[in-house]
């Protein structure tokens, strides 16, 4: 035990105490709200390296980001109606949420240009939705049995804005600090955002398993799960491609040699879930169907269609194995 804690201390230094607490919370910060004892760590990335679903090309995924600052308007009334879903802003206190932030003029260098505000109002905005699209989807798949809490880039360290070593850029004005506010404003007062925990950004995501607590990782793709101690479940990976799970760099091999493992809530052994491409399309049509949504159903269900029918496929199984059509 004293090696063990000698370990923890070398790797975590003064984060150890907070990354501990954190694993092992019972409540959110406000002492009374309960969450799952069970872990899912999500493994994260710098915020301009999320997925482009909600800001990718709309034929793909549906949705398309702001193409000038006249899209993200003071008003939720006047938000387009595609951003107003449960994934982005379903409420007019999410989008307060990001208005509020960025709204603030105390929140930018006094030298910025009305040219420069406008850029980077835009820009902010999309690099924000692809990530709360991101937790947020992942909340809505596993948040009533696991309690989430996101591992990010060690180059990002939330809080630490002036340390970062990619930035956020427009019109020549850099807002990494605008940024980080808006994170965290996410992660406290988003109506999603606030269940999902923050562990510190420097530590080491490989060496989480070491602490004790129970947990589950999954996220972003990233050399992490090549690290990790084995006997930890893989909950998911989300990918944007159209390879299934047994090309992955990642964990491909380790699904092949059948040494990735998982289990459902109950303990039951299962595989790994991989968000490809199609099995995102079929999970977010399913999602939408599910909420009574028709018009997003319908969009997922054709963009779904039109991926399998150009793999010649039928269907598309939880590893984004494709079932090809029958002759």
């Amino acid at each position: 035990m004293i090696k063990k804690d000698a370990y923890i201390t070398l790797m975590y230094g003064d984060y150890k105490d907070d990354t501990l607490n954190m694993l092992t919370r019972t409540t959110l910060s406000d002492n009374s709200t309960n969450v799952p004892s069970k872990k899912l760590i999500f493994i994260g990335s710098r915020i301009n390296s999320f997925p482009k679903i909600a800001t990718g090309n709309n034929s793909s995924y549906g949705i398309g980001g702001a193409s000038t600052y006249l899209e993200v308007p003071d008003s939720y009334n006047d938000l387009h109606a595609k951003y107003k879903t449960p994934l982005l802003f379903g409420s007019e206190s999410d989008y307060k949420v990001f208005l509020d932030i960025i709204n603030n003029n105390d929140n930018y260098r006094s030298d910025i240009s009305e040219t420069q505000k406008q850029a980077v109002r835009a820009s902010i905005f999309n690099y924000y939705i692809d990530y709360i699209f991101t937790l947020k989807f992942t909340y809505e798949t596993y948040g009533s049995d696991y309690d989430i809490i996101i591992k990010g880039h060690p180059s990002e360290v939330l809080g630490s804005s002036s340390t970062w070593t990619s930035h956020y850029v427009a019109s020549d004005y850099n807002f990494d600090d605008l940024m980080d506010k808006l994170a965290f404003a996410f992660h406290k007062d988003d109506s999603i955002g606030k269940y999902i925990g923050m562990i510190p950004y420097g530590t080491a995501a490989e060496n989480l398993a070491y602490l004790g607590a129970d947990i589950s990782i999954g996220g972003l793709d990233s050399s992490t799960y090549q690290g990790y101690e084995q006997e930890v479940d893989v909950k998911f990976l989300l990918v944007l491609t159209d390879d299934d799970i047994t090309k992955n760099t990642n964990v491909g091999e380790r699904y092949n040699s059948n040494t990735l493992f998982n289990h459902t809530p109950s303990g039951e052994v299962s595989k790994t879930t991989y968000f490809n491409n199609g099995y995102l399309l079929k999970t977010l049509k399913n999602y939408y169907e599910k909420k009574n949504m028709t018009n997003e159903a319908s969009t997922y269900n054709t963009l779904l269609s039109n991926w399998l029918n150009a793999r010649n496929a039928s269907d598309v199984n939880e590893q984004g194995i494709i079932t090809p059509k029958a002759v």
